[in-house]
């Protein structure tokens, strides 16, 4: 591929990096390679970088334009340790994950009080993507995500304001159905906080999303991270990011005693949960049962996706036991048996 050395506001920075005009499909992974950066650096990832024009006419955001391939030091960082957010206070490492997390869009400068001092000039943008097999082990991906987003103002369309969203494909290109997630900046965005410094800038903590991938078994799927600021240039987003991979599973223990409780746990990052029987709306529920009992727990998704999953849980037989005798002086012996 061809290189140049460049400065571009949308980059801010001169650096000799691969350009193109269509860049390359994303390279097949093996499941859920580095997926959530605690290789501490975005290997199994590529990246491109930007800029933003109007969109269509009814179009959900504006138009992302690919112009640079990699990873671009202004719109793409690993984060670690135990920093926070300056607008909106929350952990750069998402609380619920490991060690590291990804920064994706502008971050800025900020004063010494944590004002907004600006952020990188230009309509700028950026991309993030996996392509993965999947196979059981992997077959429920959550992404977890941040974001803090500027509402550009009223003169701003939703085809000009900052944005975030994630897609899911198929190896066909295909949405993956529940694998999209969008928000545009905006007054009051639901979910959202209004910050306490910068100008009309929200943000919003940690969340989970879940997507089921077992139609996808034995195939592959892509995930796209995409942010944009607005149009004119003058407003931002940015989103920190992490994932995991693992089975789509209810996990406990599948056989008890008589009278014994085991706790069943279905998977993180679902909207809500309802438990047959009992009826419970938590990720984790004790049961007790008393014959072998199938326990279902329907689960829906942010995106109002439905699954079910079922776990059986038997008992062990009731210990039984006799003697030849019961009653003996100390210091003999009965024989037990069961």
């Amino acid at each position: 591929y061809p290189t140049a050395t460049f400065t571009e506001t949308c980059i801010s920075y001169s650096l000799t990096i691969q350009y193109h005009i269509n860049p390359p499909a994303a390279p097949l992974q093996p499941a859920c390679t580095n997926i959530g950066y605690d290789n501490g650096d975005l290997s199994g990832w590529i990246g491109t970088t930007g800029a933003v024009n109007i969109g269509g006419t009814g179009a959900p955001t504006h138009t992302y334009i690919p112009m640079y391939y990699g990873i671009s030091p202004t719109q793409h960082s690993v984060t670690s340790g135990p920093g926070i957010d300056p607008y909106g206070g929350f952990p750069i490492v998402n609380p619920a994950g490991g060690t590291n997390s990804i920064r994706l869009g502008d971050f800025g400068t900020f004063g010494s009080t944590g004002q907004y001092l600006g952020g990188v000039p230009g309509a700028c943008g950026a991309t993030l993507e996996q392509k993965f097999t999947v196979t059981a082990s992997n077959a429920l991906f959550v992404y977890y995500y941040a974001v803090v987003i500027q509402d550009a103002g009223s003169d701003h369309t939703n085809q000009e304001q900052p944005f975030f969203k994630t897609d899911i494909f198929d190896c066909s290109g295909n949405a993956v159905a529940c694998g999209q997630y969008l928000v545009t900046g905006g007054p009051g965005i639901p979910g959202f906080t209004l910050a306490g410094v910068g100008s009309n800038v929200y943000w919003k903590n940690w969340s989970p999303v879940a997507v089921d991938l077992t139609p996808y078994i034995g195939t592959c799927v892509t995930v796209r991270y995409t942010v944009g600021d607005c149009t004119r240039g003058a407003h931002f987003a940015y989103a920190y990011i992490d994932a995991t991979c693992s089975p789509l599973a209810i996990t406990g223990i599948n056989k008890v005693c008589p009278t014994k409780s085991t706790v069943l746990s279905a998977p993180v990052g679902l909207f809500t949960y309802s438990w047959t029987p009992g009826g419970a709306t938590t990720q984790t529920v004790a049961v007790t049962p008393t014959t072998t009992t199938t326990y279902t727990c329907q689960l829906t998704s942010y995106a109002n996706c439905t699954t079910f999953l079922t776990y059986s849980v038997s008992l062990y037989p009731s210990a039984i036991a006799s003697a030849n005798s019961t009653t003996i002086c100390a210091g003999t012996a009965a024989a037990l048996t069961t």
